[in-house]
Order: structure tokens, then sequence, then C-alpha cells
């Protein structure tokens, strides 16, 4: 009995401390280019690609300071979405945090948008940040 427990530990610790792979394959068929996680179609051009992931530290996000609301900052249609605490594409940072209310958490991609993490009771809505604006979100 003993001896099967040491056989389960030795083989999860073994699970464990082997690395962690994955491949990206770039498939070229008729001129167009696909990423994919499996290897290509037969006739079509594969390589691999290099994937790295670092974290941007280049941006420095000031401390959250409270602002009082001024609706002469914000246009017609801005201050109707913050009224009825909805967002929409193109809407500005400040006006979503306004509408939504403070950020809880901030994501950064490789790919381009943050993903901006608010809390709304028990569940979580998110807000896709680019350059500013609002270009998508999750309700």
């Amino acid at each position: 009995m003993f001896d099967k427990y040491i056989v389960i530990l030795l083989f999860m610790l073994l699970l464990i401390s082997l690395p962690i792979n994955a491949e990206i394959f770039k498939c070229e068929n008729e001129g167009k280019q696909v990423y994919q996680d499996m290897p290509c179609d037969t006739g079509a051009i594969q390589s691999t690609v290099d994937v790295v992931i670092q974290n941007d530290n280049s941006k420095q996000y000031k401390p959250y300071e409270a602002v009082a609301y001024d609706p002469a900052e914000f246009s017609d249609a801005e201050n109707l979405l913050i009224k009825n605490h909805k967002i929409e594409v193109g809407m500005r940072v400040k006006a979503l945090e306004f509408s939504w209310g403070r950020v809880q958490k901030i994501n950064r991609s490789a790919y381009g948008a943050e993903q901006w993490v608010f809390n709304n009771g028990i569940y979580k809505r998110y807000a896709y940040i680019q350059d500013g604006i609002v270009v998508n979100w999750q309700d």
C-alpha cells in the first residue's frame, strides 16, 4: 500500500518537471497564410514560428485619483452613455471610467488592445482599449 503512494508521487513529480512546449505553424497555401497549432496540410509550405511573450513595462500608470464628473468635458452622446452606465466603441477612456467605474485590473497583450476589467456586482465586465479609445467590450 505504501509503495503504491510512492510510485504515484514519483510519477506526479516527473510530470511536473517535464517542460511544456507548444509549436505554432505558419502554413502557406495558394498565396494565403494561416497560423495554427497543428502541422500544415500536405501541399502547404510549413515553417514554425518563435513566440516570445514579454511584459511591456514602458507604460507607467498614475495612481488612481478620484475626479469630479463634469458633463461639459463630454459630448451629449457620451453623457447619455455615462448616465445609463453603458459604453460603446469609440468612447474615450475617461468617459468609460465614469460610466463603468474604476478599473480593477488592466491586462496587456502583445497583440494590441489592453483588456480593462471592471467589477459589476458578482460579474466582471471587460473593455478593450487601444490608444485611449474603447475598441471592443464584453458585458
